[in-house]
């Protein structure tokens, strides 16, 4: 499963991480941060003013924490192959790697815009679990009348096709960040 994108230097990587959730099929009800290094991208936790939650209970931490709105794409992925990891779903862990496949100049006048260009499958189901629960899932996909396959399918409240990916539908869902 992957998704290519054309995305504005400009865009911030709060906006990015909602565009990634859209591509991806999810409804964007978990927590997600980028990850470069040492270094987390999020909006901060209030409840911790965006400090160590274990207050250094466990020594010096060397990851520095920074608000994802004050970042761009350009500030981090401005070379060919440079990338960033970005994590959705602390529970169920899903981690992508973004990377930069070309960079071009804008001509003067011309709109910045995300574009959806290509992708294959589908998503995992959000809550499914995590790799392990998805795995779960497929297993029992190859044996339908089980058990297993039809608690799913009643989870789901659909049908689950792994290799199901509608470009079109899913270029008019991002087009939606343009307006």
């Amino acid at each position: 499963m992957w998704r290519e994108l054309v995305v504005p230097s400009n865009l911030n990587l709060e906006s990015l991480g909602h565009i990634l959730v859209v591509v991806m099929g999810w409804e964007g009800y978990h927590l997600h941060h980028f990850i470069k290094g040492y270094d987390y991208y999020a909006i901060p936790d209030e409840e911790f003013g965006g400090e160590d939650p274990f207050g250094g209970l466990f020594g010096p931490s060397p990851v520095k924490n920074h608000d994802s709105r004050d970042y761009t794409v350009g500030d981090l992925l401005s070379r060919k192959r440079s990338w960033i990891d970005y994590e959705y779903d602390f529970g169920d862990s899903w981690e992508h790697r973004v990377t930069v496949a070309d960079t071009r100049k804008y001509v003067k006048g011309e709109e910045r815009k995300v574009e959806l260009i290509a992708g294959a499958n589908a998503c995992p189901p959000e809550d499914c679990g995590g790799v392990w629960g998805y795995e779960e899932l497929l297993e029992s996909l190859k044996r339908p009348q089980s058990k297993r396959a039809k608690e799913f399918r009643q989870w789901l409240g659909y049908t689950f096709d792994p290799t199901e990916f509608d470009l079109e539908e899913m270029k008019l869902d991002v087009d939606l960040y343009n307006k």
